[in-house]
């Protein structure tokens, strides 16, 4: 005779970026918590939702005075009773407390980071970026992060980026411009000076939310003249900071070019 399991497990697992377990990271599921184990795995059992959820990861409690993890991040899953469900594998980076550019809310501020060279997030004056929390963010961190170390879903099938640029605002959560903020990228592509180059973000909520949790098209930017950098073209900017990831891709196949790309604003869903 079989018995049937009728409670639901969603189980996952938790990675430093350098691929070890990271342990003691707290897990929320509505209402729900858990903490990663020394392997980093955790385990719902019998959670107290079913659907579509989000995962709120938390890597704030491995705080220290000479490293911060994110917290906040939200990984969307999909809860059926009576069975195991997917297993989440994840990734948190290390954040240095001491690295940060302090902008001041509505003032022009460029953000850069001495070991990301030609990058920078250009906010422009007049723009305050408000987090979750509903204040206005006043320092900000960036990591180049590769693309098979995210803490977020990874990047569409047939893709051709190689980094993606992860924003820290130190408090839980990403935030919201008051308008798309402009940025520069490095051309890590070979893309060649002149070429039109896509300029993509990731959406997230911290709740369910069918429109969000998926990369989008914030539209084109031009590789400069010296072949360094992919600038946003004017009007064109990050819209939404949630881990606030940003990458470039080259137009290459047809499915990630389609619909308006082509006039340097354009968005996909």
């Amino acid at each position: 005779m079989i018995a049937e399991c009728l409670n639901p497990r969603q189980p996952g697992r938790l990675h430093a970026d350098d691929g070890a377990p990271f342990a003691r990271a707290r897990v929320r599921l509505s209402t729900a918590q858990t903490f990663t184990d020394e392997t980093g795995t955790y385990r719902f059992i019998d959670p107290p939702v079913l659907g579509d959820q989000v995962l709120l990861i938390d890597g704030s409690p491995a705080n220290s005075s000479t490293a911060e993890y994110p917290s906040g991040i939200p990984n969307p899953v999909m809860i059926v009773a009576g069975q195991d469900n997917k297993p989440l594998t994840t990734y948190i980076g290390r954040v240095d407390p001491t690295k940060f550019t302090s902008i001041v809310p509505g003032a022009a501020a460029t953000v850069t980071d001495p070991d990301i060279a030609n990058f920078s997030l250009n906010i422009p004056s007049g723009v305050t970026i408000y987090g979750w929390d509903g204040q206005p963010v006043d320092k900000i961190n960036v990591r180049a992060v590769p693309v098979d170390r995210l803490p977020i879903r990874p990047i569409p099938e047939g893709q051709t980026s190689r980094t993606v640029y992860l924003f820290y605002f130190f408090r839980e959560g990403g935030g919201t411009p008051t308008q798309p903020v402009p940025v520069t990228l490095p051309n890590d592509m070979e893309a060649l000076p002149g070429e039109q180059v896509e300029l993509w973000y990731y959406d997230e909520d911290p709740f369910p939310n069918p429109n969000s949790h998926q990369w989008r098209l914030m539209g084109m930017g031009t590789v400069s003249a010296d072949g360094k950098s992919v600038v946003s073209n004017p009007g064109v900017g990050i819209p939404k900071f949630c881990c606030g990831a940003a990458r470039i891709a080259r137009q290459i196949l047809t499915f990630i070019t389609g619909g308006n790309a082509g006039n340097g604003n354009g968005r996909h869903a």
